[in-house]
């Protein structure tokens, strides 16, 4: 895939370089957020970033999930929210944090009545980043049930 593309992505996702504190800069010239600056976006969302190396093929993984300290602690708890590779760390990073804009977007696009089919009508809707993460839910859920 490659930084570029990674980069390619997260553009695409609307994301600007508008405040270019805590970036690097590619080669290109373009700015991208370093690793913490997209830790700090994850847990804006309620969201934890975990980021490992895969020695078996040489590559890293990047997977968030719900925040341990989020109030929706009972609703997959466990469950990866959402997952990508990559060839270096920062590559990972740059990359999750594109589809983890694409999934808030499109959670964010979902009707309410997603909320009620999922069994999530009584959780409260006024907080945007629960919504999010409740919708994200859903989608892993229906997913999952697909597989």
């Amino acid at each position: 895939m490659g930084l570029d593309f990674a980069i390619d992505e997260l553009y695409a996702s609307g994301w600007s370089a508008l405040d270019s504190s805590g970036c690097a800069h590619h080669t290109d010239g373009r700015a991208f957020p370093t690793i913490a600056k997209i830790t700090q976006a994850f847990e804006a969302q309620g969201l934890t970033l975990s980021i490992r190396h895969i020695q078996l093929f040489d590559c890293y993984r990047a997977h968030w999930r719900e925040a341990a300290d989020s109030s929706h602690k009972s609703l997959h708890n466990t469950t990866a929210l959402g997952a990508v590779v990559g060839q270096s760390e920062q590559e990972a990073a740059v990359y999750a944090l594109s589809q983890m804009r694409r999934q808030c977007v499109t959670a964010s696009m979902q009707p309410i009545s997603e909320y009620a089919n999922a069994g999530l009508s009584n959780l409260n809707p006024s907080s945007a980043s629960s919504n999010v993460l409740i919708s994200i839910r859903s989608a892993v859920d229906r997913a999952s049930a697909h597989a």
